[in-house]
């Protein structure tokens, strides 16, 4: 237990740099090892992850005059994939039923300016088939907007998937090459990669296949689409992320330091100027962090934390912040240096609240081709689906919530329509990849929204009107998975710094199935974090006993026909190293 295990030395004090999923993972294994844990974010409330509620002056219509409305909100609308083991643990472990967090299975749409071009059926629900099989077979009727022929031409990508990770050199190779190239290289329609591969790539890894890693790219296509017939299959959360799992994770593990005697603090407005290294600790080129230096946001006012490990739980541009006001430790560290030529992605986030009902044929779909978009990937989400309380406040008194509209859906897509809150629908729109998106005015983002996307897709949407909205955009605000970028994002351990760790969908050397811009493994590498400060504490104190390394579930298996053609390559692939041959 973290109690005993903690006795027979004095607790180590760690400060995690960032919160989001990395840190509050990190913070999670640390705390229950006996760790005293600072959790620094520049963010005013880092539990809610960056988002939470708004006051906004709303309300009006039906002669009501103007009110001051208290609305939920988000920084973009995330799923909760049937891979993502650890989180659904967490769920169990916070003594939350999953039927009180997420919503059941769902289907999707992707539209286009001329309708429904394909729809994604719940695969779970199906009998299984062996991977990819079933995929091509349960969506043979759906994928309607595609030709067979061009379906066809994406058996090639096979081979490819099971090759790219037999050797970390191969892997590197299919790194620098664009996923267009591999595309081109096997013989993709251009019609199925600009309507349909295109699409998906841009509301997966937020950007398009000119400009992915072809290694990244068939990461996430294996982990969430291709690996497994269900891996597809999602569902969403039944309220903002930051109330339904993180608060009480993180009064949870507050509440356990507290019983075990040990400090879990969560610091908002703390802005992580700098990382300071010890000289006097160096040890064969090897250096130790001694501290942050921490700005109050509010004051203005700098102080120093001391600590016995850092990790850093941030994204790119984050990380790159902090290597800007650390030069010790930018000069130290190449491995940190490199991750200053890595690049990040705009993204903007959307609210609508309507005042007529509107029936959504599916809960979330894709907007594919429309010129609107400016190059950029969108999703939208009818919350009066997937929501208990949407419109918040004093709205929340709905005649039927989400959970009974989804359960009382019989299958049929026709069935699943936006229930009836009292004043009608509230979407959920959000854009990647949206740099010249981000140029325009919120009432313009708002506007091609509302009178071009929703309408083309369901056109009843012309016949609502908006009664409040919200625009938010992040600049820089994910990771950029570019060609090449395998070799300049950071590993979890820094070679050159004996107690300084990196967390998040960054890292590259993270042992896990996990893949993208995923929930599941910027979590799966907070906790990984945690667990090799751990373990490295441990080795320097052979009392302290092993059990407090947190668990971490891998992914469902590979089929038996991926796991024998990857055994198979790389075996092949050995035999060429071994004779020195060239690599083709």
């Amino acid at each position: 237990s973290s109690s005993s295990s903690s006795s027979s030395s004095s607790p180590k004090t760690a400060v995690i740099v960032g919160g989001g999923w990395a840190g509050f993972g990190c913070m999670k294994a640390l705390s229950a090892a006996g760790w005293h844990v600072e959790l620094m974010d520049a963010s005013p409330d880092p539990a809610s992850l960056k988002g939470g509620w708004r006051i906004e002056g709303g309300g009006g219509g039906g002669g009501e005059g103007r009110k001051t409305i208290s609305r939920p909100i988000e920084p973009g609308f995330k799923g909760f994939w049937v891979q993502y083991q650890n989180i659904y643990k967490l769920v169990k472990e916070l003594g939350i039923a999953e039927s009180e967090v997420f919503t059941p299975l769902t289907r999707s749409g992707f539209y286009t300016p001329n309708g429904l071009f394909a729809e994604a059926p719940i695969f779970t629900d199906l009998p299984r088939l062996p991977a990819p099989l079933g995929q091509a077979i349960y969506t043979l009727p759906l994928f309607r907007g595609i030709p067979i022929q061009d379906r066809a031409s994406l058996s090639g990508l096979l081979v490819e998937m099971v090759r790219y990770k037999a050797s970390p050199e191969l892997y590197l190779k299919y790194d620098r090459m664009t996923a267009k190239q591999l595309f081109d290289q096997l013989g993709f329609s251009k019609f199925l990669v600009d309507k349909f591969v295109c699409p998906i790539l841009l509301v997966s890894l937020f950007a398009p296949p000119e400009e992915l890693s072809a290694a990244v790219v068939m990461d996430m296509l294996y982990y969430y689409a291709m690996g497994h017939q269900s891996d597809v299959d999602v569902r969403w959360a039944r309220k903002p992320i930051s109330e339904a799992l993180i608060r009480p994770m993180v009064a949870k593990i507050q509440n356990e330091a507290t019983r075990a005697n040990i400090t879990a603090n969560v610091n908002g407005n703390s802005y992580v100027k700098e990382i300071l290294i010890d000289d006097d600790e160096k040890n064969n080129d090897n250096y130790t962090a001694k501290g942050v230096v921490v700005v109050d946001k509010d004051s203005g006012k700098e102080r120093f934390v001391e600590a016995d490990a850092v990790c850093l739980a941030v994204g790119v541009t984050g990380l790159q912040n902090i290597l800007r006001g650390s030069p010790s430790l930018s000069q130290i560290s190449p491995d940190l240096r490199k991750s200053s030529d890595l690049r990040a992605i705009d993204v903007i986030s959307t609210r609508i609240w309507l005042d007529k009902r509107v029936m959504c044929p599916f809960p979330s779909s894709i907007l594919a081709d429309f010129p609107e978009l400016e190059g950029s990937g969108a999703t939208f989400f009818c919350l009066d689906v997937l929501h208990d309380d949407p419109w918040g406040g004093e709205y929340n008194n709905s005649q039927h919530s989400s959970k009974d509209s989804l359960n009382n859906n019989d299958g049929n897509k026709d069935n699943v329509q936006c229930c009836c809150h009292q004043r009608g629908s509230v979407i959920a729109a959000d854009f990647y990849h949206a740099s010249q998106l981000s140029t325009l005015p919120d009432e313009e983002i708002i506007r091609r929204l509302k009178e071009v996307l929703l309408p083309a897709s369901v056109p009843d949407f012309a016949n609502a009107n908006i009664i409040d909205s919200w625009v938010m955009r992040f600049p820089k605000a994910v990771t950029h998975f570019s060609p090449g970028s395998a070799v300049l994002r950071p590993p979890q351990e820094i070679p050159q710094v004996n107690n300084l760790v990196v967390a998040g969908d960054l890292v590259r050397d993270l042992d896990h199935g996990s893949a993208g811009l995923s929930q599941e493994r910027a979590y799966v590498s907070g906790l990984n974090a945690g667990n090799i400060l751990i373990r490295r504490r441990s080795i320097a104190d052979p009392t302290l006993a092993n059990d407090v390394i947190h668990p971490i579930l891998s992914t469902e298996e590979d089929e038996p026909q991926f796991k024998l053609a990857r055994d198979t390559v790389s075996t092949l692939e050995r035999i060429r190293q071994t004779l020195f041959l060239p690599l083709s």
